[in-house]
């Protein structure tokens, strides 16, 4: 978990009337509340964050977490964040709900049910957003260090995760094709409209991207981001088998610990941005957002084989074939038509994930066509072990 600051903190006005709220809901009468604001060196950008307790007489303190929208200026109008915090008042609010249904449907044994935090309140108001949850820190999860590579312990147990989620999706469609149908259709991508800031941010990114590349595959990147720099749009569709997709899974939104027998227990958080797709993006994210070159080198070919080894398990478990469900050689071509989804998403989110927190940019002072990160040597080691890979994987 990311260091708090020492003392308590005043609360926003927004959140402090729903922590009150919260503490009625609980019968936590005659509450007090400390709210301490939350530090994540760089790994947040959405949210304030807030580690609350509350107190009561003759009541366990009640340990929270709370994330307050910080996005009120020129990004709001050029990138769907309001759309990110309304997703995730959707999951916590009635996707958990409907795959606990289905969990429990299926007699789904506890230890293999995915977990999804506490869910204790929210604030919808637009520029006050607000969402509480229980404080995984106080159960000891912890963030990965987003400057480190996964290693394969991490990595397994968070495809493991991975693969009940979008298990889940598969079950939901079986159990009700209308209405996933109709969550399909309204959790579709949206794209900022304005062409113009879009292509530039675009531009920007690619020139550091280019720029940061050794030169033995520079003029070779450049040539391919020139061409297809934009086609990230169309991995935001599905292919054979449309699911739901966490649509940022990095070690920065896992929490995770090590259980008693020093196995890694994880996770998944921040729900922002969940939207239509297909499931082999999510995989590839994790892959080139939180491994570097050694890592693939290693373990890439078994960590495929481990999520889709894990997803038969958690489509079995909820009484679906696999075989007929989503079969390996579906997810085969899925994974190979989207293999290029891994180099282009790197270029934006490689910048933030090893930016120095000193330099991590604020989204509200910025808009799309200011967007620029002041990159570290971290990414530049990063990206050309990707860069490295695609050229001997064919895709460069």
């Amino acid at each position: 978990m990311a260091d708090a600051d020492a003392a308590p903190h005043a609360a926003p006005p927004a959140l402090r009337t729903l922590l009150d709220d919260v503490a009625r809901d609980q019968d936590y009468r005659d509450h007090r509340v400390a709210v301490t604001p939350l530090s994540t060196g760089g790994g947040n950008y959405t949210s304030e964050l807030f580690l609350v307790t509350v107190a009561a007489p003759g009541r366990e303190d009640l340990r929270l977490f709370a994330k307050v929208a910080n996005i009120k200026g020129k990004m709001r109008d050029d990138a769907p964040i309001t759309r990110f915090y309304e997703t995730e008042r959707f999951v916590y609010g009635t996707l958990v709900d409907v795959y606990r249904k289905l969990e429990e449907q299926t007699s789904v044994p506890a230890e293999h049910r995915l977990y999804f935090p506490k869910y204790y309140g929210c604030n919808p108001k637009v520029f006050e957003e607000t969402i509480v949850l229980e404080d995984l820190g106080a159960r000891g999860f912890d963030t990965h260090d987003r400057l480190e590579s996964i290693d394969w312990p991490y990595a397994a147990a968070a495809v493991a995760e991975l693969a009940k989620f979008h298990a889940l999706s598969f079950a939901y469609e079986h159990d009700n094709p209308e209405e996933f149908a109709r969550v399909l259709k309204e959790r579709r991508y949206e794209f900022q409209s304005d062409e113009e800031k879009m292509k530039g941010m675009w531009e920007r990114m690619v020139g550091g991207a280019v720029g940061a590349c050794g030169e033995r595959h520079r003029a070779r990147l450049g040539r391919y981001l020139a061409e297809n720099a934009q086609r990230v749009r169309d991995y935001y569709e599905p292919l054979r088998r449309p699911v739901l997709v966490h649509g940022d899974y990095r070690p920065n939104n896992l929490m995770h610990r090590l259980k008693p027998d020093g196995a890694v227990e994880v996770v998944p958080v921040d729900w922002q941005t969940v939207r239509t797709g297909c499931a082999p993006t999510d995989l590839l994210y994790l892959v080139f957002a939180g491994s570097d070159a050694a890592f693939r080198a290693q373990h890439y070919t078994r960590l495929v084989d481990e999520y889709y080894a894990q997803l038969q398990a958690a489509l079995r478990r909820l009484r679906l074939d696999p075989d007929v469900t989503y079969p390996r050689e579906d997810f085969d071509y899925e994974l190979q038509q989207c293999l290029p989804y891994g180099l282009l998403i790197s270029v934006f989110v490689l910048p933030l994930v090893t930016v120095e927190a000193a330099n991590a940019p604020r989204l509200d002072d910025m808009g799309l066509d200011a967007w620029q990160v002041k990159t570290s040597s971290l990414y530049s080691d990063r990206l050309n072990g990707i860069v490295d890979d695609y050229v001997a994987w064919g895709v460069l």
